[in-house]
């Protein structure tokens, strides 16, 4: 259900336009990252928060960015600064097993500070497994922060498209509403003596059609058969209101044991 890079590109660009909250200002206001720390980033993509994590931790420290994409991760080391190369190690690898490609680079475990993905996790196999793997590399000391989306997250944009006809596939529903509440929090309350949860609701105002269609286009749940309905449903849409507001519901699962 993954798309290519360059998808996911397009589709981060949509909501920063719109965005009322600074996505990454919110996540690092609330997770903090030690100087010198090593830390693992599952599911790194074009590098969205893997460029902050390598700014925050610092000259000793090292962020491994893992992704099952090679197009991804040859695009995040391009954008890396010069002075930052040195603390970036890209790995490409499927979530699923994925300590074997640490193991193929030297890295035994316990290894990281901190273990860290954002909107990704969704998609193993074996979600439950993937975060029994992470335990093993965990330092004793160190902690893990999960971001993915909940509840009525989308709403607007599915009531919209739903509208228009457009079936919104159960896996989408599950990942995007479901998965942190039904996954995350019992797997880390279960594994962890402390679980900070972290939430909030991102509005996404776009104030033309081509915003709402360019994201859709470049989602999970893009139905080519179904544009020309929803760019008529669009249309009347803005015949009576200046801006469609998103809803991006937002959660980050912070896990320790101090």
């Amino acid at each position: 259900m993954s798309r290519p890079s360059n998808h996911l590109e397009k589709r981060i660009a949509e909501n920063l336009k719109g965005q009322q909250i600074n996505f990454i200002d919110w996540i690092f206001k609330r997770l903090k990252i030690k100087k010198s720390s090593n830390i693992l980033e599952l599911c790194c993509g074009t590098g969205s928060q893997t460029m902050e994590l390598l700014k925050l931790v610092g000259k000793d420290g090292r962020v491994f960015a893992l992704d099952v994409s090679k197009d991804a991760l040859e695009k995040l080391v391009k954008i890396v600064p010069h002075q930052l190369k040195g603390r970036i190690i890209t790995i490409e690898s499927k979530m699923e097993n994925f300590s074997k490609s640490l193991k193929a680079i030297k890295i035994e475990p316990p290894a990281f500070d901190l273990i860290f993905c954002s909107y990704g996790l969704y998609y193993s196999e074996h979600p439950e497994e993937t975060l029994n793997e992470t335990l093993i590399l965990l330092k004793r000391d160190g902690k893990m922060a999960i971001i993915g989306p909940y509840r009525s997250n989308n709403g607007p944009l599915f009531d919209l498209l739903e509208e228009a006809d457009v079936k919104i596939d159960p896996f989408i529903t599950y990942t995007s509403r479901d998965f942190m509440e039904l996954v995350v929090i019992p797997w880390s309350i279960g594994n962890f003596k402390k679980v900070n949860i972290h939430t909030v609701v991102n509005h996404v105002i776009w104030s033309n059609p081509e915003n709402i269609i360019t994201y859709w286009k470049n989602s999970t749940f893009y139905d080519d058969e179904k544009l020309s309905r929803v760019e008529k449903k669009i249309s009347e849409y803005f015949q009576h209101n200046l801006t469609f507001e998103n809803e991006k519901w937002i959660m980050m699962v912070e896990m320790s044991n101090d």
